[in-house]
């Protein structure tokens, strides 16, 4: 850690490390991996905390690291994406059990298909519409052009509409044309 000062490092961690964890959990849906990505990017992010460029933002240079620690591991290990969910808090649930029930359903079905994605794809669709990201900085997370990032998402979008519409119309869900 000497490439960054310790009161930098611990900012760092608080700022961004439920975001790398949530990250990391929804490009593998296990929270053992997504502890190792977390762990790993961290360990990343202060050995190589010299190079970021500040007059530019952090968090698309915080994301890269991520991706590719995710990449790499994902490269090196053969293992099994698991489709269990995030655990959300209902305490304060006012909706009745059925509508409960519809959108977990509705959220395993989405989540199911976007981990049959290709990887490409997958990250593309979490890190726009889980992460909030724009294009731009999509296209320099994953060092590809803003055209080939708007033409994943599109594909993206297109695939998980055509696997998702027969089980969500019957489910009462919406269909969005891409």
């Amino acid at each position: 850690m000497e490439n960054i000062s310790r009161e930098r490092a611990e900012e760092l961690f608080h700022q961004f490390s439920d975001y790398i964890f949530k990250t990391a959990y929804m490009l593998t849906r296990s929270q053992a991996l997504a502890d190792d990505i977390t762990q790993e990017s961290f360990i990343r992010i202060y050995r190589h905390y010299q190079t970021f460029d500040e007059s530019k933002p952090i968090k698309p240079w915080v994301y890269k690291i991520v991706v590719n620690t995710f990449r790499e591991l994902k490269r090196k290990q053969k293992w099994l994406i698991f489709s269990d969910l995030l655990p959300e808090n209902e305490k304060n649930d006012s909706r009745s059990f059925e509508q409960v029930l519809i959108k977990k359903e509705t959220e395993k079905l989405l989540w199911d298909a976007i981990n049959k994605l290709p990887r490409k794809y997958k990250e593309v669709v979490i890190l726009f519409y889980f992460n909030d990201f724009s294009l731009k900085e999509m296209s320099e997370i994953l060092s590809i052009p803003l055209g080939t990032c708007k033409s994943r998402l599109h594909y993206a979008i297109k695939k998980l509409n055509h696997a998702c519409k027969e089980d969500l119309l019957m489910m009462g869900g919406h269909i969005y044309e891409a």
